[in-house]
């Protein structure tokens, strides 16, 4: 977590920035740094801290000390900046109330929080979705056991968010990303829901806020769920915590006798011929699920692919060949018009839209615009693509890697094949096939 403030002095460019580094994972190397505002990359001065509440303490005399001096804080919030745009604007009072509050979040102080939770009610931060989290997140902290009641004003602040993103409306975080936030606000709400014993909500809880910003310690919470409330898939939270433990986040569930004792099967084990098998609980897609799929990406799906999204327990491709482990996942549906237009926006990124299309048209045959990632390894950022423009490359698939975003590879006639391309190459050990997995042989 990256914590910046910015301070002008007028008149002049003597400008300054606060920085603090806030490591929310391991608890240690918190860092607090001070830069001059004249380009240079280095910071002026640099303090390490083992304790959050330390690093706070010198963030915050840190500003007051510029503020007596007679620097006003800036709206600017982006903590790469290195100078400032001229005239820069006043942070508005509410704005700094928040970031306190996020402060006094960090460090648990609840006396601190409670007094500018009521302070900043009667300010614009009262509909901020940063506000609303910090507020919710307050009142689960003062009474654990009443962490149910609260859940209206969790679901409050995503409901805000999801507005906000949907409308295009800015939104303040601080230097925060807005996915910082969303993965927060998932985060209270599987443990409201876990606290509900409401497992199933916990669980989808807990896979949102990995989605929207993912790490170890989310990856672990999420096995642990499945271990705990799933038996049908204790297997594959153990599998996840035997290929992800040394990133740390999965220490309860390792220390559990039913995951020692599954290893040692494992290790006995011999690997399956195969090497892969098909996992995942979601349930079939619908008709109706698929025919508004269809509308939003204003094209028909190919028949083969249809079917084998209303076949059920087919959302995963679990992969393991002796230690090494992989999982293919394929987006539901729903997510299918979203990952187009993502693919579409970074193969976009640094030409015209136009030249891109002329590009893949000449190269391989199909329209950009209609190519929908289908399936993606886990913590890899590849996919296998499906070509949904008219004309005789209807229903193709290929591998695409955003490494090399203006390459197709692996070309297949259908869905159908691109599927058994990719088991056999797993079956027969394929090297481009493992290293798109993420596995090498």
């Amino acid at each position: 977590m990256y914590l910046a403030k910015f301070f002008h002095r007028p008149p002049g460019t003597d400008d300054r920035e606060l920085l603090l580094i806030f490591d929310g994972n391991s608890g240690e190397g918190h860092a607090f740094m001070t830069f001059v505002m004249d380009g240079r990359l280095d910071p002026t001065v640099r303090r390490d801290f083992a304790s959050a509440r330390e690093g706070v303490a010198a963030f915050r005399a840190a500003a007051e000390e510029l503020r007596d001096a007679g620097y006003v804080e800036t709206t600017d919030t982006k903590y790469t900046l290195r100078t400032l745009p001229p005239a820069p604007k006043p942070k508005p009072a509410w704005q700094q109330g928040l970031d306190e509050l996020l402060l006094s979040a960090i460090i648990d102080d609840l006396a601190i929080q409670a007094a500018l939770i009521a302070k900043l009610a009667a300010t614009p931060a009262v509909r901020e979705p940063l506000y609303l989290w910090l507020a919710a997140r307050h009142a689960v902290e003062k009474a654990p056991k009443a962490a149910v009641g609260v859940l209206p004003r969790a679901e409050t602040a995503r409901d805000a968010l999801v507005a906000r993103q949907a409308s295009k409306a800015p939104l303040y975080t601080w230097s925060l990303r807005p996915r910082e936030i969303e993965a927060f606000i998932h985060d209270l709400l599987c443990e409201m829901h876990a606290a509900a014993d409401n497992p199933k909500a916990a669980l989808a809880a807990a896979q949102l806020a990995q989605k929207a910003d993912g790490d170890p310690a989310r990856g672990g919470r999420i096995a642990w769920l499945l271990s705990q409330h799933f038996p049908d898939r204790e297997e594959d939270a153990f599998e996840q915590a035997f290929r992800y433990a040394e990133s740390g986040g999965y220490d309860e569930l390792i220390a559990l006798p039913a995951y020692v004792a599954w290893v040692a099967r494992r290790k006995r084990k011999a690997p399956a011929d195969k090497g892969w098998r098909w996992g995942g609980r979601n349930a079939p897609a619908s008709e109706t699920t698929l025919r508004e799929a269809e509308r939003k990406l204003a094209v028909e799906l190919p028949e083969d692919y249809r079917r084998f999204l209303e076949t059920p327990q087919r959302t995963e491709l679990l992969v393991r060949l002796s230690d090494r482990i992989a999982t293919l996942r394929f987006f539901a549906p729903g997510q299918l018009a979203k990952q187009r237009d993502a693919l579409v926006r970074f193969i976009t990124r640094t030409d015209k839209p136009a030249i891109a299309e002329a590009y893949f048209r000449a190269q391989y045959g199909v329209s950009l615009r209609h190519l929908v990632p289908i399936a993606e390894p886990t913590n890899l950022s590849c996919s296998i693509v499906l070509h949904l423009g008219k004309g005789e490359r209807f229903g193709w698939c290929f591998l695409w890697d955003h490494e090399a975003a203006w390459e197709l590879e692996r070309a297949q006639p259908s869905f159908a094949a691109a599927l058994t391309a990719l088991t056999t190459g797993i079956e027969r050990r394929d090297a481009s096939v493992l290293r798109f997995l993420g596995i090498e042989d």
